[in-house]
């Protein structure tokens, strides 16, 4: 074999099996073999600790749920030309990377280091060619803020969960904050559309807004246009946006929408999903424009923004989308199509009229409602249903509420959003209108008296998200600062204490059984 290609998730594996098969791309060289990690493969040794006593993490070993998928890519390594580790391009792929050039591969064994972000030829491409090669040490700098994360949330959640009784009222940084924030600050649970009637006549002036509650009011006056300009109509989707969006056209729930963009990332028909970022890259929009003009439709991509925020651009579909596409009863079909519709809508020149707003009652300008009428200047490839306004109030499922709010207010990480979306509605944690439950008002409590507060898990990340990668960081170290600084003296110091012991619920193996393993003599140590 002359070519392991390591990814994380198994439905990777047909399509860049399909892709790889006869070479022709930066560093590969056929026969390729693409196996998957299916999440991370190490975890805390048993009865370690997860800092030793001079503040440095601890060694992981092989997770015992990994062992096969480690044994197998330990096998391959050995005998494989060429290593390319394509995890995924953010905190958790990196960490994984590491722990495989730890675990997996014999020391000193160098690899490439491969970022992908679309599954399509031309990113395929451009991915290894920007590939870096790496060793075990090179891979630990650029996982120092997953590592970070990782002991910061161990030691909130191990030194922070309390026990009365026989009860265990859990903490954690992302849960416990999103409760104590929901609790201070009810979450807008739908839309409400205002609509205003044009003086000189044709389609009303729309004002669209978040709420908890309906806005009463008496019917709006005619408003005379006062400023006519191009603009930006729509935007492209980030994953918060994009799942939302599926959900509601689909009424499907918020972890099918977020399952089914993962899946057509994985089939190659989408970017990326789990990014914060509406703008696109410069392959990015190529794409959307050859899909464009394939299909009749206009495309400016000056209206898309440029600027990527982090590594990451926007849910955009790959350049073989097909427009004209009915929505299916397939929903990763239909999830393919309504990405490539916005990131198309998201290309168009708008006419944008605003209104005298001086005429609008006040207590409407104070919901931060704002008027204006949007016409598409340009054409679509397909022909979207006009919607009459039948409601002012269209409430949405509780699930995207709650994606919403811990979306808008950086309540965790496009990665985790639909886990803890999950964990919060099902274990009666939250009401249907996002109140807080009993088992949420118990845990809300002890969350506060154990020092949580609604900003504690936007803290966490703003610090983690300014760390510099380089080898020569103490991860330990940093995260014990973090924990220092977002957290009161007597939670920091459980927290403390929690990272120095040997913890239970960690326990793992050390080596794999001899059966699955050949050769390995050739390894030190584990």
């Amino acid at each position: 074999m002359k070519t392991l290609f390591v990814i994380e998730a198994n439905g990777k594996v047909p399509t860049l099996t399909d892709l790889l098969r006869y070479g022709g791309y930066p560093h590969v060289v056929p026969p390729v073999l693409v196996l998957p990690t299916k999440g991370h493969v190490a975890r805390l040794a048993p009865g370690t600790s997860a800092l030793d006593p001079q503040g440095r993490m601890t060694r992981r070993v092989i997770d015992p749920a990994r062992r096969t998928e480690v044994a197998a890519i330990r096998r391959a390594a050995l005998a494989a030309d060429v290593i390319i580790v394509a995890t995924d391009d953010d905190d958790e792929g990196n960490v994984i990377a590491r722990d495989l050039a730890t675990v997996a591969f014999e020391p000193g064994r160098s690899f490439w280091r491969c970022r992908l972000r679309t599954l399509d030829p031309e990113q395929l491409t451009e991915a290894l060619r920007q590939s870096t090669r790496q060793t075990a040490s090179d891979a630990n700098g650029s996982a120092l803020q997953g590592d970070v994360r990782r002991l910061v949330d161990f030691g909130i959640g191990f030194g922070l969960t309390k026990v009365v009784g026989n009860r265990r009222i859990p903490v954690g940084r992302v849960l416990s904050s999103s409760l104590v924030d929901l609790a201070e600050r009810p979450a807008p649970l739908g839309q409400q559309t205002f609509s205003a009637p044009a003086l000189h006549g044709g389609e009303p002036f729309i004002a669209t807004i978040n709420r908890v509650h309906v806005v009463r009011h008496r019917p709006l006056p005619p408003l005379p246009v006062v400023q006519v300009l191009q603009g930006v109509g729509a935007t492209a989707w980030d994953y918060a946006a994009a799942t939302s969006a599926i959900a509601l056209q689909t009424q499907r729930s918020v972890s099918e929408a977020s399952a089914s963009l993962q899946r057509c990332y994985e089939q190659g028909a989408v970017s990326y999903p789990r990014t914060l970022s509406t703008a696109m890259s410069s392959s990015g929009l190529d794409a959307c424009r050859a899909i464009a003009q394939r299909h009749g439709s206009t495309f400016v991509a000056e209206r898309i923004a440029s600027t990527l925020r982090g590594a990451h651009e926007a849910v955009r579909p790959t350049a073989r989308a097909n427009l004209q596409r009915a929505l299916l009863h397939d929903l990763d079909a239909t999830t393919a199509l309504l990405v490539a519709r916005q990131a198309i809508r998201a290309g168009q020149n708008y006419l944008i009229e605003i209104p005298d707003h001086s005429l609008v009652p006040q207590e409407i300008l104070d919901t931060g409602a704002r008027f204006a009428r949007v016409s598409l200047q340009g054409f679509l490839g397909w022909k979207d249903p006009k919607k009459p306004i039948r409601s002012p109030w269209s409430p949405w499922p509780a699930d995207v509420a709650l994606l919403h709010a811990l979306s808008s207010r950086e309540l965790g990480r496009p990665s985790t959003w639909s886990k803890h979306v999950d964990r919060l509605l099902q274990r009666g944690m939250l009401t249907s209108s996002l109140n807080l439950g009993p088992v949420g008002t118990v845990y809300a409590s002890v969350s506060i008296d154990q020092g949580i507060s609604a900003q504690t898990s936007q803290l966490v990340e703003a610090q983690i998200a300014g760390l510099r990668q380089r080898p020569d960081a103490g991860a330990g170290p940093i995260a014990l600062g973090i924990l220092h600084s977002v957290l009161p003296s007597h939670a920091s110091s459980l927290a403390y204490s929690a990272l120095r012991t040997s913890v239970g619920a960690e326990a793992t193996v050390d080596v794999d059984p001899p059966d699955l393993i050949k050769n390995e003599d050739s390894f030190e140590p584990w």
